[in-house]
């Protein structure tokens, strides 16, 4: 082989190289599930122990499988498509119909006003989804016990034993769902909490827990000082939290066939969504931040209130702020989150974010994926 053919075989390798790398920054390989053989019902959630089949799919075609194929899976009925993940909790039937291994739990209740949250304490409704304990709560034989969480704090706190009766049960709230409503209070405001419920009956000689306070937490957040800051923050988290709950009921993010993935925040369908999740809560409160859809282009609307010093960033960090992550650990912004809290003995940060595991979700990241932080101020509130 002479001098000049070398040379052209050596240029066309390096060409095919960068074609294939250049092909592959444009793939993705995706996980999916048969639907023939593993989701029988059609619900869109593959069975418990699914085996999955990979695909290299273009990144625009991230979220889709191919035809005759689903992408989720961890449906613990797949005879029933009236039961499988993210779906609310059926009240009465004695089925577990979200498949979190409960039957007939206790679920929260969310609203974007929050129920009379202050600076030093809310209120907690507790949807009562079973028919004994919803009749020994009306007869009065029912103690409630509220175990809390403020976040970036290690330990829980719980609350004494309290008596609920007719007074505290409102009936018809939801369906047939019937509401118990609760006060946690001497709280400390500006902060960000989370809270689960059990019940008890007290016998003799003891008190006997008739339904265990559940897997799910109950999110919300103290007011401030009631300034427009302050409450604009409030605002913004309790959109947010009300967003979280929308996905733990099937409505939004991946397994919504209303609302799929970010659609409903102005993404487009294979769209990674998370600054659009920030961007449509903040806007309830700020303006010229709605359709924000990529990290930079909220990185340049904070300006300079955006700081990347890590020192600066756990001293500014506020509720509701703007998190931009790298959580490729590359040195390059590629995600974005909410600050709920910090906490510094983990040096971890609490989040709530939209396209985690394509879904809403509360995270608890490493510093080490924080790339910066957008601090909302006074300017940026709408009037």
């Amino acid at each position: 082989m002479d001098i000049k053919t070398q040379s052209c075989v050596v240029l066309l390798l390096l060409l095919l190289g960068s074609n294939l790398t250049f092909a592959s920054a444009l793939t993705k390989n995706l996980k999916c599930y048969n639907i023939k053989s593993f989701d029988r019902d059609g619900d869109g959630y593959a069975a418990r122990g699914a085996i999955p089949k990979s695909f290299n799919v273009l990144i625009a075609n991230r979220y889709s499988c191919p035809k005759g194929y689903v992408i989720s899976k961890g449906d613990c009925n797949d005879k029933n498509k009236e039961i499988h993940p993210y779906r609310s909790e059926v009240p009465f039937n004695k089925k577990d119909d979200n498949c979190n291994g409960e039957k007939d739990e206790t679920s929260y209740a969310y609203s974007t006003n929050g129920f009379n949250n202050s600076q030093n304490g809310f209120n907690i409704s507790v949807a009562i989804n079973d028919k004994i304990l919803k009749a020994q709560i009306i007869a009065g034989k029912i103690s409630a016990k509220i175990t809390y969480q403020k976040l970036g704090l290690s330990e829980k706190h719980q609350s004494e034993l309290i008596l609920i009766g007719p007074d505290a049960f409102e009936s018809e709230v939801r369906g047939e769902e019937h509401l118990v409503t609760l006060r946690l209070a001497n709280l400390q405001s500006d902060s960000v909490y989370r809270a689960r419920v059990s019940f008890h009956k007290q016998l003799a000689r003891r008190t006997k827990t008739i339904r265990p306070a559940g897997k799910n937490w109950y999110y919300t957040t103290t007011r401030g000082d009631l300034g427009k800051v302050d409450q604009a923050r409030s605002e913004i988290l309790l959109s947010a939290f009300k967003e979280y709950s929308n996905q733990q009921n099937g409505l939004v993010g991946q397994g919504s066939r209303v609302q799929p993935f970010g659609t409903k925040y102005g993404a487009t369908y294979n769209e990674a969504w998370c600054s659009e999740f920030y961007s449509w809560n903040a806007a309830t409160r700020m303006k010229k931040i709605g359709k924000k859809s990529n990290t930079s282009a909220l990185k340049r609307y904070f300006g300079k209130n955006f700081y990347q010093d890590y020192g600066l960033i756990v001293e500014k960090a506020e509720r509701a702020d703007w998190l931009a992550m790298d959580t490729n650990d590359n040195g390059k912004k590629n995600h974005t989150g909410m600050f709920l809290a910090y906490d510094q003995a983990q040096d971890k940060f609490w989040t709530i974010e939209g396209n985690s595991g394509k879904r809403v979700a509360i995270n608890k990241r490493n510093s080490k994926y924080i790339y910066g932080l957008g601090h909302i101020k006074k300017s940026q509130l709408k009037k």
